[in-house]
């Protein structure tokens, strides 16, 4: 995405139109309406790369030039008016005269011809990040979404004032190619944000998940004791074929945010490309426990994992390790056929494809080595997904996956075994919000009754609840008139001890279970006993014993305290995170001495640790550090060749660690 920032511009308002051909151009209008601005460039990302006579004595003041036509135009306007530097060329550098001249006005005007109206949408979103700035975002998105090959509006964040600190825009919801440009245009003194995203070439601007542009806007956390209305307005799209279309202007009020509260889970684990997780097929499936990826090999289909959802340790960059291994096994389909699998880095590079022959339907270890997948456009130096396909057009089958490591045991790319579900498994397709929910399936072979969702996987577990008043979570089924029962497990706590089951029935909005998504609200109290306090909750249970037959979905369960304000997690102040920053140098290691840089915040005893990666402890050292940089230094002569683990902890249990290689 090729991205253009602008000054500082003042505000002049518009004036009517006048239906007049063939006049001299005007730098910056480029599409003759009579005033330079962000809708502009819509036209001239339609024109760009188009060619034609140079303009005489050009230039890009606010005057009249005269030009002579040139052969095309879009709708009425010929293609000289985008050619606000009269080069013959219509390319970036004629966004300069739409800057030099912004809000500029004159009344020779040709009227495009504009189709039936679109309507705006706004999303919002709220934070306080630590250094105590309020984070508006607004999320704009079009009512009808599709896909355009321009569009251009108008951002008003007047209602903020001078308490705005800074405003800034974010494009991940278009998917830009390289050929897209933005356009910003910032009023500071008028408190808005124009902006214009276009194509350069003959394709359209495709819409991820709706959304066009995040506004995203900062303001001191005290600036404002009243929430805000924003406008977007002067709303423009123009389509490949010159389709114009106007957009519907939207006053929005800011709402006073929800506080962002405990999420106890939501389902944003890993994000799985024709598959699911499965844990019933895992490897380590131990009384239901564990999961593995089960991947759809139909017809052309590739299923992938993406990475990025678990704890890696650094590993993302795999180029140190030789091998890349796992286990996979087949369904009875797939019985000595044979699959493709490569890395896609996170630039979405694809690495070399690697035939693995002779599935089975048992469990078998795989292990690649690094440089067989590495090409010159993958190097691997940040992994993106894992992908798996059919080889040698063999038949539609499912392959299982579990336990992928880089080398050593240690160095999970991606692995399941810390968290796990009873009969049921994630779903994206009728998730409440996010990427997926947790869907009951029953085994009527096995009548089992009990769902569970583990919390094992997340990282802040257990949970100390005992300061909370409120579980909340979203709920449907896919039959009318069935409900459930809920409880919660403890960890070291025994079984039926926690086990207090509640009808959500009893707690859901309106009364009643339905086919669509509801609010359940349940009192922390109503699932207490006297030996579960609730202070390391480990698991969230669901019962249907008399009703096997259908499916329910759960979603969104968070915890709140005094109802609508946000929970504490435990019931003592935690120690503020020194936040050291460690350095190891060089690294890998090929001379005779590691040179350990940290920087501290505040001088503490601490002690130093050479570890290596069966957890035995080969060198210890105490030292002193200050406030500040600190540098010390390891001698590595007698240390054999291998993966280490550099660890420094300060006198109150803290630890920050980085890995290093040794080399010789």
């Amino acid at each position: 995405m090729k991205a253009i920032k602008s000054l500082l511009l003042l505000f002049v308002s518009t004036i009517a139109q006048v239906n007049i051909h063939a006049q001299d151009v005007r730098p910056g209008d480029f599409n003759m309406d009579g005033t330079v601005n962000v809708a502009d460039a819509l036209y001239w990302g339609l024109a760009h790369g188009k060619t034609g006579p140079v303009r005489t004595n050009a230039t890009t003041d606010w005057t009249e030039q005269a030009a002579d036509d040139w052969t095309e135009s879009i709708q009425l306007v010929n293609n000289k008016y985008q050619d606000g530097n009269g080069n013959g060329i219509i390319d970036t550098l004629d966004l300069q005269a739409l800057y030099a001249n912004y809000d500029s006005i004159h009344i020779d005007t040709i009227k495009g011809m504009v189709s039936s109206d679109n309507d705006f949408w706004i999303d919002y979103f709220y934070k306080t990040n630590a250094a105590g700035i309020k984070v508006h975002r607004y999320s704009i998105r079009l009512k009808s979404p599709g896909e355009f090959h321009g569009i251009a509006f108008t951002f008003d964040y007047s209602g903020f004032g001078n308490a705005a600190m800074d405003v800034s825009i974010d494009t991940t919801g278009l998917w830009f190619g390289s050929d897209d440009v933005l356009v910003e245009v910032l009023q500071a003194t008028d408190y808005q944000l124009h902006v214009a995203a276009t194509s350069t070439n003959q394709n359209n601007i495709q819409i991820g998940v709706d959304d066009i542009v995040n506004i995203v806007v900062c303001e001191p956390i005290a600036a404002l004791t009243n929430f805000p209305e924003v406008n977007v307005i002067n709303g423009e799209m123009i389509q490949a074929d010159e389709t114009r279309q106007r957009i519907e202007s939207l006053e929005y009020t800011t709402p006073s945010p929800e506080p962002e509260c405990l999420v106890l889970w939501d389902g944003e684990r890993c994000e799985y490309e024709n598959g699911m997780i499965n844990h019933k097929e895992a490897r380590h499936n131990e009384g239901g426990k564990g999961i593995c990826f089960e991947g759809r090999l139909y017809g052309n289909d590739v299923a992938s994992i993406s990475i990025g959802c678990d704890n890696l340790y650094d590993v993302y960059d795999i180029c140190t390790p030789d091998s890349l291994w796992f286990y996979a096994k087949t369904d009875v389909d797939g019985i000595g056929q044979a699959i493709e699998f490569y890395i896609t880095d996170t630039l979405e590079n694809a690495g070399n494809a690697i035939t693995i022959n002779a599935l089975n339907t048992a469990y078998q270890r795989i292990a690649i080595p690094i440089n067989a997948l590495m090409n010159k456009d993958c190097p691997l130096e940040g992994i993106g997904k894992m992908s798996f396909r059919k080889a040698n057009n063999a038949n539609d089958f499912l392959i299982y996956v579990e336990d992928v490591h880089a080398q050593h045991e240690w160095a999970h790319i991606w692995t399941s075994d810390d968290c796990y579900y009873y009969d049921g498994t994630l779903n994206e397709e009728e998730a409440y919000s996010g990427r997926y929910c947790y869907e009951r399936i029953i085994d009527e072979e096995d009548n089992w009754y009990h769902t569970a969702i583990s919390l094992w996987c997340e990282e802040k577990t257990p949970y100390d609840l005992t300061r909370s008043d409120e579980i909340r979570f979203y709920a449907k089924a896919d039959k009318q008139g069935r409900t459930f029962n809920f409880n919660i497990s403890e960890r070291d706590i025994e079984w039926e001890d926690c086990r207090k089951e509640l009808n959500i029935n009893n707690y859901i909005e309106d009364g009643v279970l339905s086919t669509h998504y509801k609010l359940v609200r349940v009192p922390i109290d109503s699932l207490k006993t006297d030996e579960c306090t609730l202070e390391n909750i480990d698991g969230l249970h669901f019962y249907n014993r008399d009703d096997l037959d259908f499916k329910f979905y759960i979603d969104d369960i968070h915890v709140y305290s005094n109802i609508d304000s946000c929970m504490v997690v435990s019931t003592t102040t935690p120690p503020e995170t020194p936040n050291p920053i460690l350095t190891l140098y060089p690294n890998p290691v090929s001379t005779s001495i590691l040179n350990i840089d940290i920087h501290y915040p505040q001088s503490t005893p601490a002690e130093m640790f050479i570890i290596d990666l069966q957890g035995q402890i080969l060198y210890q050292s105490h030292t002193m550090l200050m406030a500040g940089n600190n540098k010390l230094s390891y001698a590595t002569d007698q240390l054999p060749v291998g993966m280490y683990v550099a660890q420094i902890r300060d006198h109150n249990g803290y630890i920050t660690a980085r890995k290093f290689v040794m080399m010789k």
